[in-house]
């Protein structure tokens, strides 16, 4: 009969966590750093004094708390080598081990593949997927999916990935192409919503290999209305003229010619006009009974107002702007409710095009960030970073601390406290909407934190949208029912949305009594 192992004593137990998780932090550490020879020096050191757990169990089985292995952190990894050396090291000996590993998840089901992905070098995740698709059986991998839906395919999409990453990860898995994850839509959903110009490399590629121009997400919103909200005018306009239906509405008959006369996306409302030059579309009213053309004089776009009025002179083009304007009710971005308990009036809701699809594409962003994997390393330097910025924050110097935390942000873009510290510096320069933006985000990462509720109030109250900032007050006060400063903001919503019902109410009563 073989001996007994003795039992440890709690001091030998506590002394054996302790080494190894010095041993997990060095081993994760090399692997971000991209150090393939210090990540086998230390697996072999391991092995050296645990010969029983081999190289592959090294690998695969110590985690960090996010259940990351070695392998997703060399994903992660910059090192434009670490990956070939990884598949060197084990494709001759155990490939099997290699496509197991590959298929691992994190607590957030990322797998290497998304990881690799979503790397904003593009010819470095090129060249990864590439390699794992190769490594991997092609298909399994491209199929696997995230907590969120989303699959490497999402991922690359929305990295602003080369047409080569696009279609070879189409080619493994064309499903994906048509799959929505959860809020962001689909891999186009995920590429027309980016910043800057991926028209002719991410879209194109996606659009050649049969992405559906008009598929809507949980939201509502086709791939050209998420671009037109986001700003995207490059993006929106492409997808015009690839085709996308522009007689889709949202929610009070706003269509994508309504969101390029407000938000001035003069590329892409010129397109609109080059091939449907039908007077219907671009004169067709929206719930509020705004016509493209209001919202352009409303907003002074006046490169969309000669666009519509066909006007080529711009200085009889501003004159006809500003007698134009005076026919037009001033513009009311509030929101208002029947009787309440608050005492104030709740009627239809009516937002602009601006806002309502400004929020939306917040939170589709948000959506997209809450899935992304950072690195320990990564996290304090953001820390790090943000403190400086809260040294600019206490000195009230407002854009050298919106510099920081947009540093911070970079470094690890899933923690909300950076949005919210972001978010009252904008508010302090009289940015809002970038102050919502950061708000409506901090919000939706950090769901239960009161403070994301004020900072959506205080923005929404700057753009007197008195009723909406009152429910997110509101909201912040039934998270925190003793919290002064939310009880003092929803009183002054409250207040304003009063004057101003009351201002309506009068001014209605008025133009009646002149009638």
């Amino acid at each position: 009969m073989a001996p007994k192992t003795p039992k440890m004593t709690a001091e030998e137990k506590s002394a054996r966590m302790s080494q190894e998780r010095k041993f997990l932090t060095k081993l994760l550490e090399s692997s971000l750093q991209g150090d393939f020879d210090t990540v086998k020096q230390h697996v072999q050191e391991y092995r050296g004094q645990h010969p029983n757990v081999s190289e592959q169990e090294v690998l695969s089985q110590f985690k960090d708390g996010k259940k990351r292995t070695a392998v997703h952190f060399m994903c992660q990894s910059q090192s434009p080598d670490i990956m070939e050396k990884l598949v060197e090291w084990f494709v001759d000996s155990d490939k099997d081990f290699l496509i197991s590993v590959l298929k691992l998840k994190d607590l957030n089901g990322m797998t290497p593949l998304m990881m690799c992905a979503q790397n904003h070098d593009a010819k470095l995740a090129h060249q990864r997927v590439k390699l794992l698709l190769k490594i991997g059986g092609k298909q399994p991998l491209a199929l696997a999916r995230s907590n969120t839906g989303a699959g490497a395919l999402h991922y690359a999409a929305g990295a602003g990935a080369l047409a080569e990453t696009i279609n070879a990860l189409v080619q493994a898995g064309k499903v994906v192409l048509s799959t929505s994850s959860v809020k962001g839509g689909t891999p186009l959903h995920w590429a027309a919503a980016l910043r800057g110009d991926y028209s002719q490399t991410t879209l194109k590629a996606l659009v050649e290999a049969g992405a559906d121009l008009n598929t809507s997400n949980e939201s509502g919103l086709s791939p050209l209305l998420l671009a037109a909200a986001a700003g995207n005018d490059k993006h929106a306009k492409y997808l015009v003229d690839q085709g996308a239906d522009v007689t889709l509405e949202l929610p009070g008959k706003i269509t994508v010619f309504h969101i390029s006369a407000d938000c001035n996306l003069v590329g892409t409302l010129a397109t609109l006009l080059e091939k449907y030059p039908d007077q219907q579309l671009s004169s067709q009213p929206n719930g509020r009974n705004e016509k493209p053309i209001d919202l352009a004089v409303q907003e002074e776009n006046l490169g969309c107002v000669m666009l519509l009025t066909g006007e080529g002179d711009e200085d009889k083009a501003k004159a006809w702007m500003e007698e134009h304007k005076k026919s037009l009710p001033e513009r009311n971005d509030t929101t208002t409710k029947p009787e309440s308990s608050s005492g104030t009036e709740e009627q239809p809701k009516k937002q602009t095009a601006q806002y309502s699809l400004f929020e939306e594409n917040a939170k589709e962003l948000a959506a997209k960030i809450a899935a992304t994997s950072v690195s320990d390393e990564d996290k304090q330097r953001a820390q790090d970073i943000k403190k400086e910025g809260n040294q600019y924050y206490v000195k009230k110097e407002w854009k050298s601390a919106i510099e920081f935390y947009t540093k911070a942000i970079d470094a690890d873009p899933t923690d909300a406290a950076f949005y919210s510290n972001r978010s009252a510096c904008y508010m302090q320069v009289n940015q809002f909407n970038e102050a919502l933006q950061d708000a409506v985000i901090c919000r939706q990462l950090r769901p239960e934190w009161p403070k994301g509720c004020f900072r959506m109030a205080v923005a929404r109250l700057a753009l007197k949208r008195y009723e909406d900032a009152a429910l997110s007050a509101w909201e912040g006060l039934q998270q925190d029912q003793n919290n002064d400063e939310l009880k003092r903001l929803l009183q002054k919503c409250v207040k304003h949305g009063r004057k101003v019902h009351q201002e309506t109410v009068q001014k209605d009563h008025e133009e009646e009594e002149d009638r």
